[in-house]
């Protein structure tokens, strides 16, 4: 599929919360909040199936579904929010959708039928894996892709 800029399997992630740029002062009371979460122990996802935003017939972007204990990770994902409003970031006004973006695409062409087909139909083959910890991570936007530094791991 020319037309996908495709992710970097290293840098696949969930984000659960996006805090842009923000001052160091808001990073260090993020970091001492997200070190204060509930500790409830590991728990496992697994991939669902692919997807694309807004749709497969003119996707910009791709992504695949997670299923597993996703109830867990939506608790998660409201620890990191609360953690996140602690110090004075917004809510996140849409409703959180877990999803892990595999490509991008810089055109809101239809997908060819071929392309569209083969994505659909193609089996997704990958094992769970165990969630335990929740990683801030800084992102910087290079022409070769997205660059991720970790500020922080934090045990859920």
């Amino acid at each position: 599929m020319p037309d996908v800029r495709w992710v970097q399997p290293e840098t696949l992630h969930i984000t659960l919360k996006f805090c842009g740029e923000i001052p160091q002062e808001m990073v260090d009371g993020l970091c001492r909040h997200l070190g204060q979460l509930r500790q409830k122990g590991a728990f496992q996802l697994l991939i669902r199936r692919v997807g694309a935003f807004p749709a497969l017939a003119a996707p910009r972007i791709v992504w695949c579904g997670v299923r597993g204990d996703v109830r867990r990770l939506k608790e998660t994902y409201y620890d990191v929010e609360t953690a996140a409003l602690r110090v004075g970031l917004d809510r996140e006004a849409r409703s959180f959708s877990p999803h892990i973006t595999l490509g991008r695409r810089h055109t809101s062409d239809a997908f060819p039928d071929e392309q569209r087909r083969i994505v659909e139909e193609t089996p997704l083959v990958v094992e769970p894996w165990n969630v335990d910890s929740v990683t801030l991570m800084r992102s910087e936007l290079l022409p070769e892709g997205p660059r991720y530094t970790p500020l922080g791991v934090f045990k859920i």
